[in-house]
């Protein structure tokens, strides 16, 4: 009953907001503070024990701050609907995913392999590539996606790199894909125009995917096929069809979030929401795939958006914390504390950053939290650095942070996937490209976008 209340709480939270960001009314703040405290409430019970201690620490944390500065009400209910967005962007960005799991997809990018991909380090690029290509698209279900795709061979899909590949792929399009929470959390939090953060982005993930490749390139033999081509059944004029749609679809897809995002006042925060709820079923009408949208629809509302419960309540708190943050610390001595890192040069800024968040994940928090609260403070600090450049470096250390703590949702996924101990999947196998990433994009963000 309790998991009927929360969908339920979940999607009215949805419409709550969508409403108060078009029309305005005077009362929807209130009722989207009271909605989105009551989805923080009824969630709580469901996430992890540990999930649980820091969420009520930063919540005590977040509601001390807010007190000793003397706060009202109105203030209290502002804190607790300040993450509201991003709750709702979680929630309905599910549904965006439905067209790009046809089946039909998956077999054609079968076939694409088969006919297209000669050498293993043809296919361990290319995997990376299609790892991220479906993340921009599906966030954290591309990895078995990916995996599905490339089982076909089943000696590869047992490779001790292919984990890496997937991983790396992946993790790079959270530096710029608007279907990542990471990007549209970073996007509230420096008030920064995504168009603004998408070629900067898109030119840091390339750098990611292509050194993780370089990385491992003496590490790959070219000793085997690829695919046995009669293991698909799926004719070449299918199989180009099927692409060709897959890629319209795609670009469909970012040309209308482009296009909203830079001819309407709206954000991300908005625009994906809305296309997550729309695009699937114009989809739907265009392919008439009617019963697809059906059955994945009640995968959705009876097992997808149930499972939703530790991200709601973290990113709810966080931004709960905050937003207490930023309004307590400008009468707190912290301020001149954080001055004194005004000196920093921007590449050691930016690293330091990076390895901040990479520490904090490693020992438990979610780089949301430490992300949220670092930028909290910063936005006290009179540091001359730009928006996007703050934007970067938080992403940056996000995304390093994602591949390599053994607590992510991400390395969990691809650990049971793998059958392989998240630690060995995650930190052990990349610490090193982890590293080397932090200070390649400590150096192009300080030098480039400062």
């Amino acid at each position: 009953m309790l998991h009927a209340v929360r969908i339920i709480l979940c999607l009215t939270m949805v419409f709550a907001y969508l409403f108060q960001v078009f029309l305005k009314h005077p009362i929807a703040p209130t009722v989207v503070s009271i909605l989105t405290a009551a989805v923080i409430l009824v969630s709580f019970p469901y996430i992890s024990r540990v999930n649980r201690v820091v969420s009520s620490l930063l919540f005590i944390a977040g509601t001390y701050f807010l007190f000793a500065n003397g706060n009202s009400i109105s203030a209290y209910l502002k804190a607790i609907r300040s993450n509201t967005g991003l709750l709702s962007f979680f929630v309905v960005v599910p549904i965006l995913s439905i067209p790009f799991r046809f089946e039909k997809y998956q077999q054609a990018l079968k076939m694409f392999y088969n006919a297209n991909i000669k050498s293993k380090k043809q296919f361990y690029l290319f995997t990376s590539v299609i790892s991220y290509f479906f993340s921009a698209l599906v966030n954290v279900a591309a990895i078995p996606i990916v995996l599905e795709i490339v089982s076909v061979n089943t000696q590869l899909a047992k490779d001790r790199i292919l984990p890496k590949v997937l991983l790396r792929g992946f993790t790079a399009s959270a530096l710029w894909a608007p279907s990542f929470l990471s990007v549209a959390l970073v996007l509230s939090l420096t008030n920064v125009d995504w168009l603004e953060l998408l070629p900067p982005g898109l030119f840091l993930s390339v750098v990611f995917v292509l050194f993780g490749w370089i990385l491992e390139f003496n590490n790959i033999t070219d000793n085997f096929n690829i695919f046995n081509e009669d293991s698909l059944d799926f004719d070449r004029k299918s199989y180009t069809k099927y692409i060709n749609q897959l890629l319209i679809t795609f670009i469909l897809l970012f040309a209308s979030i482009i296009f909203f995002n830079e001819y309407t006042s709206y954000g991300i925060l908005v625009i994906v929401p809305i296309a997550s709820i729309l695009f699937p079923l114009l989809w739907t009408i265009a392919t008439k795939q009617k019963q697809f949208f059906k059955n994945e629809l009640q995968q959705y509302i009876h097992k997808k958006l149930p499972d939703v419960k530790n991200e709601l309540v973290l990113f709810g708190i966080a931004g709960y914390i905050g937003h207490a943050i930023s309004q307590y610390s400008n009468s707190s001595k912290v301020f001149e504390f954080l001055q004194s890192l005004n000196t920093l040069h921007p590449v050691i800024f930016s690293f330091l950053i990076i390895i901040i968040i990479i520490a904090v994940a490693l020992i438990g928090l979610h780089p949301l939290v430490s992300v949220t609260t670092l930028a909290a403070l910063l936005s006290t600090l009179n540091h001359g650095f730009s928006n996007v450049y703050l934007a970067l470096t938080y992403l940056s250390g996000y995304t390093l942070a994602v591949i390599l703590s053994p607590f992510s949702a991400t390395i969990l996924v691809t650990s049971g996937l793998f059958k392989i101990s998240p630690f060995k999947i995650g930190l052990k196998a990349n610490l090193i490209y982890s590293l080397l990433c932090a200070l390649i994009s400590s150096l192009c963000i300080g030098i480039f976008f400062f």
